[in-house]
């Protein structure tokens, strides 16, 4: 067999190379993400959540793994309307919103079949609906979230290109029901309360009523209390957060609860200064663990809201709470 000459190996070798880098070009052509040519250098940069819709929204409809939440505006409040009725908890909607003002653009991709499957845009970890005052729609979709380069990756439904953006916050994806819920569970404004009422419905007798009359705090059970002591005794009462809503249990759970309210420890009965309606809760003993709840022997109890028929699971350590002394109003 003649052996190949020098030259000729060489010359092999760098055909051989020649091949392997056009190779390379092809495949990598083929495979990269496509990025969108017909957009100049200043549209890369702009955020494409329309600032006039958030400036005049009236609704957000918020879907991630947990839930889709619905959010509504009530001039400077919001509720939540769906999957609950309910006020809504302005901090984190606030979070959501702020997410959506710092969007910082770093380079475009075409909207086509290839990336929207690369960034995980075909089955989106959060979708985001807007709607302003003027009935105007923004729906936007976040795909892939990647801390390695700091980067999340969105379309807007009017926008026929696929956004790489400064990473948007893991934490909005796995917001949960609780997180939009204003976790005060009374009104909690004590200035606005008339009357006060806890009753024993064990011992059906009434423990204590506070009653607001031309500004002064008269007391059911003590001759002489201090306004100022009793307002503060009353803002611990109501400034009581739950530990979390207690939603979409099972039967079994249910169950476990509705035993605890049977025979609650308390009873509450708010009326406001401004409404003749009477907001009552039922507070129960401390309870058991429980795995699908999630909680600890005795480390918690449950408050129900029978206007809004909302349960509240509630730490411990707000339980003495509502034993009121004459040392806490004097």
């Amino acid at each position: 067999m003649k052996k190949l000459s020098h030259y000729q190996i060489s010359t092999l070798g760098l055909l051989g190379f020649t091949i392997l880098i056009i190779f390379s070009g092809l495949y990598s052509e083929l495979f990269r993400p496509r990025v969108s040519k017909k957009l100049n250098k200043s549209q890369l940069l702009v955020n494409p959540i329309r600032k006039d819709i958030l400036h005049e929204l009236d609704e957000i409809k918020f879907t991630n793994f947990n839930n889709t939440f619905t959010l509504k505006r009530n001039e400077t409040t919001w509720s939540l309307v769906s999957p609950v009725k309910m006020k809504a908890s302005a901090q984190n909607i606030e979070k959501i919103l702020n997410s959506l003002r710092d969007i910082e653009v770093k380079t475009l991709f075409k909207k086509d079949k290839v990336n929207i499957q690369n960034f995980s845009l075909n089955n989106p970890l959060m979708n985001i609906e807007l709607k302003s005052k003027l009935n105007e729609v923004q729906k936007i979709d976040f795909g892939l979230i990647n801390s390695i380069d700091d980067s999340s990756y969105l379309v807007v439904n009017n926008m026929n290109a696929i956004y790489q953006t400064n990473i948007i916050s893991s934490d909005l994806v796995k917001l949960r029901l609780s997180d939009f819920i204003d976790t005060t569970i009374f009104p909690n404004n004590t200035i606005e309360v008339q009357k006060f009422e806890i009753i024993s419905p064990r011992e059906n007798r009434t423990l204590h009523i506070l009653e607001n009359v031309d500004e002064n705090w008269i007391s059911s059970k003590y001759n002489t209390i201090s306004n100022s002591s009793t307002q503060r005794k009353l803002r611990r009462i109501l400034g009581i957060n739950a530990k979390v809503i207690v939603d979409n249990v099972d039967e079994k759970t249910q169950n476990f609860i509705s035993n605890y309210l049977k025979n609650p420890r308390y009873k509450i009965n708010i009326k406001m200064k401004s409404s003749d309606k009477i907001k009552s809760y039922l507070i129960s003993y401390l309870v058991t663990s429980n795995e699908t709840l999630r909680i600890e022997r005795n480390n918690n109890f449950i408050i129900k809201d029978l206007n809004e028929d909302i349960l509240y699971l509630v730490d411990k350590e707000y339980f003495n709470t509502f034993s009121i002394r004459y040392a806490d109003l004097r």
